[in-house]
């Protein structure tokens, strides 16, 4: 994990430094302006809740602590880690969309909304055409990162799933490399056939299925601990973490319903039915395995609090 997460950051590192650079350069040759940030009259509200959705997408992953029991200082580093990502993606994000905005142009921001290139627009009209090739290459290498990304932290959830108790012999630990290896596998084929199946259908749709499910997932999560916190903190009398907790799980209600609604055409309208399927499999697999509710192997516990590195364990 020590070298993939040293390639993701070498990665990612490179597409956001050529964002960056494109930012400021547009930046620096159109005239800036505040009306972006207002509301449009009469639908402004409307659009900023399916913003919200779109942010929600964009955020997705930032609060992974998935390699918790990989760290050197856990209890230390994850929190710091979490809190930096959405303050840095936060300036990030908000300071690229308004360098798209007003650099198709106040009065062009549909032509924006339907390109299907617009970082690559940009750069051949303000850089060259040289670096919009690059930035294609970025953006590549950024998908790419994104994916190993992803492949690691759902193998390691799958792995603190399966030493739980929902599939032993997937637990298993390479005895050279220390990694599960086992639920590497299993991820790997589950991407390999999602990768198949995406090549064999339009990638603007397949993308928009794949976003829609994994939207509404996500909202639905992230009320669920949102709720939790507020739960946890009542029970504990922490008014202003009661506060929080609870206006995060109320605020998130508002992209939730522009997800659901109006309902989208077939086969879009689907996809909500499945994610419900999933929570119920979920709730299911809860009831008739027990043990993997508790997720203790998830947990940093007493060793998050010494500062000392977890690992793997040599055998499941």
């Amino acid at each position: 994990m020590q070298l993939a997460a040293r390639v993701i950051l070498v990665l990612e590192s490179t597409s956001a430094l050529a964002i960056l650079v494109l930012a400021i350069a547009i930046l620096t040759h159109v005239p800036l302006s505040l009306l972006p940030f207002e509301p449009e009259p009469g639908h402004g509200w409307t659009g900023i809740g399916y913003g919200i959705v779109f942010a929600v997408l964009s955020f997705a992953g930032f609060e992974a602590a998935t390699l918790g029991e990989e760290a050197r200082h856990p209890g230390r580093s994850i929190p710091k880690a979490v809190v930096a990502t959405v303050i840095v993606a936060s300036l990030f994000f908000v300071l690229v969309s308004y360098a798209q905005v007003v650099g198709y142009g106040l009065n062009h921001v549909q032509d924006l909304s339907h390109a299907s290139a617009p970082l690559d627009a940009l750069s051949t009209r303000f850089i060259s055409g040289a670096f919009a090739g690059f930035m294609d290459f970025a953006a590549t290498i950024s998908a790419l990162a994104c994916a190993i990304g992803s492949l690691s932290a759902a193998t390691r959830m799958l792995y603190a799933l399966n030493r739980a108790g929902l599939a032993m012999r997937l637990a298993a630990v390479d005895p050279k490399h220390g990694t599960p290896g086992r639920s590497i596998v299993a991820m790997s084929a589950v991407n390999l056939f999602c990768l198949l199946r995406g090549a064999r259908s339009d990638a603007t749709s397949y993308s928009d299925d794949v976003v829609t499910i994994g939207t509404v997932a996500l909202i639905l999560v992230y009320i669920s601990v949102t709720g939790a916190q507020a739960i946890g903190a009542f029970r504990r009398r922490r008014w202003v973490w009661l506060m929080i907790g609870s206006l995060g799980a109320v605020l998130l209600l508002w992209p939730l319903g522009n997800s659901l609604y109006p309902a989208p055409p077939w086969p879009e309208n689907v996809w909500p039915y499945l994610v419900a399927a999933w929570l119920v499999l979920g709730v299911l697999l809860v009831i008739f395995r027990p043990s993997v509710a508790r997720l203790e192997s998830m947990s940093l516990g007493t060793s998050a609090d010494s500062g000392q590195k977890i690992g793997f364990p040599a055998s499941p």
